[in-house]
């Protein structure tokens, strides 16, 4: 299993939270998966053996300078994973989404704490999936996602959260995945916010345990 947290600062994404990672499969299952920065051309590593390119990110809370590096960043990439928060507040999410219009598909959106699923389906743009306590399939890899705050934040009423058990419930409907999307972290990896706080969540930890999938964001 690669975890990608934290995701950190890659090539011109200054402050955006974002990652190359690569994932090795065959008509047998994956292989194995790695993360990297810059992104190498997608292909057949050997024969039979598909890479399938990947840029992750989250946090772009409606930044267009973020946007535009990540636009950039996605030039030759296979999939794009953006792991929540793309506004500020529950506010200019359909702004936020403009912004990513330009973004290659396939790609996969989960809400983080502050936009709902509701909000994210309807200004999402065509033909990007989003996803919360479900999968799906693309290109051959099983993805499932799970959005929100885990558990429930201190950022006051505006904030889209779970607690463990509902988080766990969720998490109850993935058996098995190749990639586990999230935007809350594992307890004990990149679980404290910039005030100090500890926002962990044991459900995902405990779900990433059970499902082993080759890449958790």
């Amino acid at each position: 299993m690669c975890p990608l947290r934290p995701f950190g600062p890659a090539g011109g994404l200054s402050g955006a939270a974002a990652a190359w990672a690569d994932i090795s499969w065959d008509r047998r299952g994956v292989l194995g998966a790695s993360s990297h920065s810059p992104p190498a051309p997608s292909g057949f590593l050997s024969a039979g053996v598909v890479v399938t390119r990947i840029l992750a990110f989250s946090d772009l809370h409606h930044d267009r300078a973020r946007a535009e590096a990540l636009v950039a960043a996605a030039d030759g990439v296979d999939l794009v994973i953006g792991a929540g928060d793309f506004c500020n507040m529950r506010r200019g999410l359909p702004g936020a989404m403009t912004l990513l219009c330009a973004l290659p598909r396939p790609a996969v959106l989960a809400p983080g704490n502050a936009e709902s699923v509701e909000e994210l389906a309807e200004a999402a743009p065509a033909g990007m999936t989003v996803l919360h306590g479900q999968g799906t399939t693309i290109a051959g890899l099983s993805l499932f996602g799970l959005g929100y705050g885990v558990p429930v934040t201190p950022f006051g009423a505006w904030s889209c959260d779970l607690d463990e058990d509902a988080a766990a419930a969720h998490l109850a409907r993935c058996p098995t995945a190749d990639i586990l999307v999230s935007h809350a972290p594992p307890k004990g990896v990149v679980d404290r916010t910039s005030r100090g706080q500890s926002v962990v969540s044991t459900a995902i930890r405990d779900a990433i345990l059970r499902i082993q999938p080759a890449l958790a964001l």
